[in-house]
């Protein structure tokens, strides 16, 4: 269905097809779950399995068409494409995986959504939610909101250019050291951080703000791990 001229970008499409489905479907379930206060994860599941299906048929139907008409069929997309125009790699690592680039995306927008909800969100269904911020956590949501905007951005541009360089380590010590500081930040000074406007089931109710809690500390743990990752990757870069 696909020749061998088109095959390698046919491949490479269906990777950032698949990778373009589950953020939309990732971003469709957080809509859902802010809109509505339930997780639908048989309604995540379908539609990530419909997606899929969807994409890969509209993708292999296109290339399929490129692979036999007759002004297509002999172009090859990579056909100026030189092994010493890619960049030196000196550690396995360089190469930044796409599915880690889409994930953390989806996680980023995920999280930008659910911060500023009363932004997107009616009036009516404001009025419904079972929870809202609280009053220790609304300081921070302007700048943690910026902060995630430069996480979002430095996500897209790993995804267009899926490669470590020295720049890059450095802007990612920078950004994951401005997202502990926020965290810690939070923890220090908030003490509410979610306010209960609804009835809720009693075990939700009682360890909501522990949860809560226990988010930021996680998430403190995981930006100061990939500080030191990335600043030893620096020291291996500067070595070799």
């Amino acid at each position: 269905m696909v020749n061998a001229e088109w095959f390698p970008f046919f491949t490479k499409s269906l990777a950032y097809g698949l990778a373009i489905v589950f953020v939309a479907q990732l971003i469709a379930f957080s809509l859902n779950l802010v809109s509505s206060g339930h997780f639908h994860f048989r309604g995540l599941a379908s539609g990530l399995v419909q997606g899929t299906l969807i994409m890969f048929a509209c993708v292999t139907g296109v290339f399929y068409l490129l692979s036999n008409l007759p002004a297509t069929a002999k172009i090859s997309p990579y056909c100026k494409w030189k092994p010493e125009d890619l960049p030196p790699v000196r550690q396995s690592w360089q190469r930044i995986n796409l599915c880690d680039s889409a994930g953390e995306f989806a996680n980023n927008l995920f999280f930008l959504l659910i911060l500023q909800y009363p932004l997107w969100l009616s009036a009516e269904t404001l009025a419904k939610l079972p929870v809202s911020m609280g009053p220790g956590l609304a300081p921070w949501i302007m700048p943690i909101t910026i902060w995630t905007l430069g996480a979002i951005a430095f996500n897209l541009w790993n995804l267009r250019y899926g490669y470590w360089t020295y720049g890059k380590l450095w802007f990612s010590v920078a950004l994951n050291l401005a997202g502990s500081a926020l965290a810690l930040g939070v923890l220090l000074s908030a003490a509410d951080l979610i306010r209960v406007d609804r009835p809720l089931p009693t075990f939700i109710a009682d360890h909501l703000q522990y949860m809560v809690r226990w988010f930021v500390v996680v998430s403190l743990g995981i930006y100061l791990f990939w500080v030191a990752r990335s600043l030893y990757r620096l020291r291996l870069i500067k070595r070799s």
